[in-house]
């Protein structure tokens, strides 16, 4: 992939898209953690 050819708004978006993938994996595996907390307690 050639960085050039692309402008500055789709490579904003693109890093925009990266970023609230990883901050959605994040919170569903901290999601996934706090349920297993929850199982282990009750």
């Amino acid at each position: 992939m050639c960085v050039a050819s692309l402008n500055e708004s789709e490579i904003q978006a693109w890093i925009d898209r990266k970023s609230i993938e990883k901050l959605v994996k994040s919170l569903l595996s901290e999601d996934e953690e706090e349920v297993k907390v929850v199982g282990l307690l009750s």
